[in-house]
């Protein structure tokens, strides 16, 4: 499918699609759909406010969703506590991830899901990511015991 767009909100990264919103708590392994009420599966922009995912549907508005009315029953991630962080973001030709990990490794991902650039943390923590085309991206860092995944924006 095409993403038009994610979020995420603790363990769980929702996407939306041209085949409604989709949910995964194990950072792609498997899949949910959560379209139930959703008039327009066609769906473009997706964000979480207040415990409440909204999203924008072509012609029919917003939904929104309780995220404690999504259950995902896929075996959880253990996350880690937010210690990663990337900035700046937006980003041009390099970003700096502050981390106290020592053996860290990043994959980004387009919004097609398609892995565009992937590596070890280097001992300056920056990631040169100018060969990049201006867009929305998710970079997800496998640490020693726990993975986190944040979204990165490339302006140019």
């Amino acid at each position: 499918y095409s993403i038009s767009d994610f979020t995420s909100s603790g363990s769980n990264l929702f996407v939306t699609s041209d085949y409604g919103v989709f949910v995964t708590s194990d950072f792609g392994q498997n899949w949910v759909a959560i379209n139930d009420g959703l008039k327009n599966i066609n769906t473009s922009s997706i964000s979480v406010l207040n415990d409440t995912l909204y999203v924008g549907t072509y012609g029919n508005g917003v939904w929104m969703r309780s995220i404690a009315d999504i259950h995902v029953y896929v075996q959880e991630f253990q996350q880690s506590d937010r210690s990663i962080k990337v900035y700046p973001n937006p980003a041009s030709d390099l970003i700096y991830v502050s981390s106290s990990s020592k053996d860290a490794k990043f994959i980004i991902i387009d919004l097609v899901g398609k892995e565009v650039l992937s590596g070890n943390l280097n001992s300056s923590n920056e990631i040169n990511v100018s060969g990049l085309a201006s867009g929305s991206y998710l970079v997800v860092f496998q640490l020693e015991n726990s993975v986190q995944a944040t979204k990165l924006l490339i302006n140019r």
